[in-house]
């Protein structure tokens, strides 16, 4: 990851399995994270600083055929 504080991020499908994502370090404390689902279901979204999650990790977003693509959050 760019920039300052250490950040991990790992998404997973619901059938565990690890997705694709992008990242951008906005330089202003702030990240953007943007992926796209493959399949329907609820992805996990895991996301750490310093090795700890931040407050409300993991986050669980339920994904159907019909979701808006933009989704963000903090």
């Amino acid at each position: 990851m760019d920039g300052g504080d250490p950040l991990t991020v790992n998404i997973y499908d619901p059938y565990r399995k690890l997705c694709e994502y992008n990242f951008h370090d906005k330089q202003c404390g702030t990240y953007t994270i943007i992926f796209r689902p493959l399949i329907s279901g609820n992805h996990k979204i895991d996301i750490r600083i310093f090795d700890r999650p931040i407050s409300g990790s993991p986050f669980v977003v339920h994904v159907t055929q019909h979701n808006n693509p933009l989704w963000s959050f903090g």
